[in-house]
């Protein structure tokens, strides 16, 4: 089979989950598919750099995301108003005019506005999230009247743009059950299957002592959250870990240092690290592996999300003692007997006090994550599913798509 992957940026390096999921899942199904990968990116210097990494596939584009573009009467998505391109809709146009590919997958909703209303193949649509409940979920985590109306306002419009998406294409792809079952709560005629992330992680995370790992030098139990902080749902839950959480745990135990590890730390985090010894803010590492091995705790704070979280999946593999809210263990049946679970900020500082207090205590957490994660999909597994999925596209040929 011939596939065009439209997604919004380079999968390598696989710096984030969502593009640790695309590199996994593209890596292994090139034998057997030949991939022709078109990019609409926010940092398109950095990922055509990167390129070269994936002669694996085939064609390999890359084109800038414009925020905006022309006025509209309606205003437009956020997320499909950051990834405009009259470039990338042009060459997404040739690729089907030269019939050089059997089918387009199109990674998020917000990049289905590159595919013409009848591309004459399959359309297949990669959905991570739901993302206007994630927006509802943003919402609600706002003390601003004003600002949780303009969230609200977002997620109404975000909607309406996924369901577009959603009828088009003909099947989905989602990451969970709950996703599965929410796209169809919303879009009953609408094919879903669920691909799930896996946890066999190759050597792409880096080796054992990389660069970076000099932020560990220093005393004291080590607290670690692992995630992208361009990621609003990360930035939100690094800042709740700070404000809501580790006061409590610091009143206590003062010498608890807080490490939070990952890409694109914004200026707010970086400024609490400046002006506070025990939060360390690394940017963007060679491997988060030595970072989870060395902690005391791992902790997943999240306030809202979607999708499995990949960081949730490193820490389980590795058999680290995790401390997470409901929203980090989404898409994870029975997590929470092998990490310990608490909402809000009081029970969290309560678990973490009461677990920096008992090693043996985490080590028996860190023994049943291990236990759990051995059940888990891995990423051939789900390679498998999504293979599977073209080839249902493929045989079924392709439907008259509704277009919004």
């Amino acid at each position: 089979m011939r596939l065009l992957f439209l997604t919004c940026h380079l999968p390598f390096p696989p710096h984030s989950g969502g593009r640790r999921r695309e590199y996994e899942l593209l890596t292994r199904l090139v034998p057997d598919v030949d991939v022709e990968l078109i990019a609409v990116s926010k940092t398109p210097a950095e990922d055509r750099a990167c390129a070269a990494v994936l002669s694996g596939l085939g064609r390999v584009s890359v084109f800038a995301a414009q925020d905006g573009g022309a006025p509209r009467r309606a205003p437009l998505a956020p997320q499909v108003a950051r990834h405009r391109s009259q470039a990338a809709s042009a060459a997404v146009a040739r690729a089907l005019a030269d019939r050089r590919v059997d089918a387009v997958h199109v990674e998020g909703f917000y990049l289905m506005q590159h595919v013409p209303a009848q591309p004459g193949v399959p359309v297949v649509l990669g959905e991570q999230n739901v993302e206007h409940r994630l927006w509802r979920l943003r919402a609600d985590t706002h003390g601003d009247p004003v600002a949780r109306a303009a969230e609200y306002a977002r997620a109404r419009i975000t909607a309406r743009a996924e369901r577009a998406a959603w009828q088009r294409a003909d099947l989905c792809v989602a990451v969970t059950d709950e996703d599965g079952r929410a796209i169809v709560e919303e879009t009953p005629a609408v094919d879903v299957r669920v691909v799930p992330d896996g946890i066999d992680h190759d050597s792409a995370l880096g080796d054992d002592t990389p660069a970076g790992t000099e932020h560990l030098a220093g005393d004291g139990p080590r607290l670690v959250m692992v995630g992208n902080y361009g990621y609003a749902p990360n930035a939100d839950a690094a800042r709740h870990l700070l404000d809501d959480v580790m006061p409590a745990v610091w009143s206590t135990r003062p010498g608890v240092r807080v490490l939070l590890v990952g890409n694109a730390p914004g200026p707010e985090l970086r400024a609490r690290a400046a002006h506070d010894p025990r939060v360390v803010v690394t940017g963007r590492v060679a491997s988060v592996a030595p970072f989870l091995q060395a902690a005391d705790l791992i902790v997943c704070p999240l306030r809202y999300g979607g999708g499995v979280k990949v960081k949730m999946l490193e820490a389980l593999h590795l058999g680290r003692p995790i401390v997470a809210t409901p929203v980090a263990v989404q898409g994870l049946p029975g997590a929470h007997r092998s990490v310990r679970v608490e909402d809000g900020g009081p029970e969290l500082a309560a678990a973490i006090a009461q677990l920096l207090a008992d090693p043996a205590a985490r080590r028996a957490l860190g023994a049943r994550a291990r236990r759990f994660a051995r059940d888990l999909p891995t990423w051939d597994e789900a390679a498998g599913a999504l293979a599977d999925c073209y080839r249902a596209v493929a045989g079924a040929g392709t439907r008259r798509r509704r277009v919004a």
